[in-house]
């Protein structure tokens, strides 16, 4: 028995009364140099919804000069259950280029491949996710294909989505200010990790402390302790009433030492971190954080890649989005106040 033919583009235009061409730049939402009446694109939709029509995108790359095609970079797995910051991004960044007609390639980091090497095989753009430094990038970056990097510095050609970290940090001192607290520890991670961030948030809790008139608390520049060393020294032996972590992992790690040092939190000490993710509102008690805006990055990060593919002379842009502070058990005044 003979499999039955796909419908054709011709079809669809036949059956709405456009153009090949139109039936094309509306499936797949062009907007560049087009436009196109309310009623004439629901024609079109209509007819494809009838037909059962579905752009194919193997045909359309080869009688075009685009794919259509997004490759994401620096993945270095394929998830679990839980979903990160990065995960979010990634995710808001799919649908935001779904609705504009392209479609997503993942490449996994391999072993055997320079870090987010470009793909091998053609692409209308890419996404790097949480690339440690530019060197990391410097291959893409060479390649001439549009590019932008998400929590992560670009190269001299590409576009880029970070956080404010230095705003953030400031906003968590000021809050732990506020209630009265004087000596503020900050607790880096466990382990050293590249990423810019552990150097940003570490510069910047110096110099919002600097800034509200308090000292830092020795031990914000030392990697390698475990998170209940950093705790036991900040309370015992510096004093200090309240903890910003490097991120929710150290938070979380923070509040077993505590309990384990006979410290309640926030009674005796307060606890507070960066990276608002599950389960930091679940635990008991909450966990104040400064929140990252992940999905808006993602949003970003695939809004200035459709403007540099639509607009291939336009200088790459860099966006910054602002963190937010959110108050939850883990922060109280400190004893006595």
């Amino acid at each position: 028995m003979s499999r039955p033919s796909s419908p054709s583009i011709s079809q669809v235009a036949n059956r709405s009364g456009v153009s090949k061409s139109t039936v094309s730049r509306v499936l797949n939402n062009h907007q560049h140099n087009f436009s196109v009446k309310d009623a004439t694109r629901r024609r079109v939709l209509a007819a494809a919804a009838e037909l059962n029509y579905r752009p194919n995108p193997i045909v359309r790359s080869l009688s075009a000069k685009r794919t259509n095609l997004i490759a994401l970079l620096g993945l270095t797995d394929f998830g679990s259950g839980i979903r990160g910051g990065i995960e979010l991004a990634a995710n808001a960044l799919m649908h935001r280029l779904y609705a504009d007609g392209y479609e997503l390639c993942v490449n996994v980091l391999s072993p055997r491949e320079p870090a987010f090497a470009p793909p091998r095989w053609r692409v209308d753009g890419a996404i790097a996710i949480n690339n440690h430094d530019a060197q990391q990038i410097d291959a893409l970056d060479r390649s001439g294909l549009k590019y932008v990097t998400v929590n992560g510095p670009p190269g001299p050609h590409g576009a880029s989505v970070t956080v404010d970290d230095d705003a953030g940090t400031r906003a968590a001192v000021h809050h732990l200010r506020t209630l009265g607290h004087r000596c503020i520890a900050y607790a880096p991670p466990e382990e050293y990790n590249l990423h810019d961030s552990l150097h940003r948030r570490r510069d910047a809790y110096a110099r919002a402390m600097d800034e509200v008139g308090l000292a830092a608390v020795p031990g914000y520049d030392q990697l390698g302790r475990s998170a209940f060393d950093t705790l036991r020294s900040a309370v015992r032996d510096h004093g200090a009433t309240a903890v910003i972590a490097y991120h929710d992992q150290i938070a979380i790690k923070l509040l077993r030492a505590a309990a384990t040092l006979n410290l309640r939190v926030p009674h005796d000490v307060s606890v507070m971190c960066f990276n608002d993710l599950p389960p930091c509102g679940d635990l008991v008690p909450s966990l104040t954080a400064m929140a990252l805006p992940n999905e808006q990055m993602g949003e970003q990060a695939a809004a200035l890649l459709l403007e540099q593919t639509e607009n291939p002379s336009s200088d790459p842009r860099h966006v910054k989005l602002p963190e937010r502070l959110v108050i939850r058990e883990s922060t109280a005044p400190p004893p006595n106040v």
